[in-house]
């Protein structure tokens, strides 16, 4: 179980809408002066998270919790977001391929629709993984909390482990 500490920042009816910081182990990292990943999280910063669960623990608002997720929904959510898109521009391409006429302009057009079916598969795979989670119905949200992609509240944090 990968665990996350969150806030409460707002409680809407029996859900709760958190917020989760992201950290980086750049700061700790001997490369960080030659590390791209540092560089670009330096200039981009880092923008809270922010998703809404059932209110299980009788949080308030102000309130530190532990949230959890199952390895494998890190997994299975990584090879969504950049498996699923990288094939999807192989499958484009050679689709394209296959099906164009030899003419002037024919790579540009299997280039152009490779990049159209990586992004339909990028689509795709956002939403399968975001179906429910923030501001979907309960249908949704079953579906969602069935393939194991929805957070967890493990516990309400004392005021001695807060982050």
């Amino acid at each position: 179980m990968i665990e996350e500490t969150v806030q409460v920042r707002a409680i809407e009816g029996d859900r709760l809408l958190l917020e989760a910081r992201p950290r980086s182990a750049c700061g700790g990292c001997a490369a960080r002066g030659g590390c791209g990943t540092s560089m670009l999280a330096s200039v981009l910063g880092r923008r809270p998270i922010r998703f809404s669960l059932p209110n299980t623990v009788d949080a308030r608002e102000g309130d530190w919790l532990l949230v959890g997720l199952p390895e494998n929904a890190l997994l299975g959510g990584s090879l969504l977001v950049y498996l699923l898109p990288l094939l999807g521009l192989i499958a484009g391409g050679l689709l394209a391929d296959a099906l164009l006429p030899a003419s002037h302009g024919r790579d540009l057009l299997i280039a152009l629709a490779a990049f159209v079916v990586m992004g339909v598969t990028l689509l795709a795979g956002r939403r399968w993984l975001v179906s429910g989670q923030v501001c979907g119905h309960a249908a949704d949200q079953a579906r969602s909390q069935g393939r194991g992609y929805t957070p967890v509240i493990l516990r309400k944090l004392p005021a001695s482990d807060r982050a």
